[in-house]
Formats: C-alpha cells, structure tokens, sequence
C-alpha cells in the first residue's frame, strides 16, 4: 500500500474509452480485476466505522465522465469527506496552525459532541 493512502496499490489501468462511434469501449479483465480490487478495499473500509481513511481523488469517474482534480479526502470524520488540495492541508498542518487548533480545542466555548454508544 502506498503511504498516505489506504487503499492498495491497484497496477495502472487504462480507463475504458469511447469507440469513435460514440459506444463505450468494453473493459479489458485486468480493468475489471482492478476496479473489483478498489471496491472491495473500499467496502472494507466502510465497514470499519471510527476509522479515518485517507484518499486521493485522482481517477475520473466512469459514470460521469469527470476527472477527479488530485484533491485529498479524510473519511470518517463526518458524514461527508473533508476534500483540500494538498496546498491547503500544508498550510492546515502547519506547526503554528496545528498549535493554534489545539488551543482552540481547549477553551471551553469549544463544542464537543458526544460518542454515539
């Protein structure tokens, strides 16, 4: 697995493309055997809640056609991903802004919300 990110290292695989008639190109075996392999690690994930996962969006999405833009998602925190670029979680990460959160983490106006049991 590559640091940072928790799902397995999957070889690089094309995505399928469209035949110039506008038909969608079937996928090739590894293509499936490598799209199966991230579905299950993903599901292995969901299935292991409290656990922050981190991901890198980088692939397009088959559905919709979109490339995903290189953003960095935390799961697990929320019910949605917290997605920055990897320019703002170096600026979020810093010593200083670390220190700062931490403080703010400590004064009491701060909201905690409670386990669920």
């Amino acid at each position: 697995m590559a640091q940072g990110n928790l799902l397995p290292a999957v070889p690089a695989v094309p995505v399928a493309a469209v035949k110039a008639n506008g038909a969608p190109k079937q996928p090739t075996y590894q293509e499936l055997l490598a799209k199966l392999a991230i579905l299950e690690a993903a599901a292995k994930l969901a299935a292991q809640p409290g656990e922050l996962t981190i991901r890198i969006n980088d692939k397009v999405n088959e559905t919709t056609g979109v490339q995903g833009k290189g953003g960095i998602a935390v799961y697990g925190l929320q019910r949605f991903p917290l997605s920055l670029y990897a320019e703002q979680w170096e600026r979020l990460l810093t010593p200083e802004v670390t220190a700062r959160i931490l403080t703010a983490c400590k004064d009491p106006r701060a909201t905690r919300k409670a386990p669920k049991v």
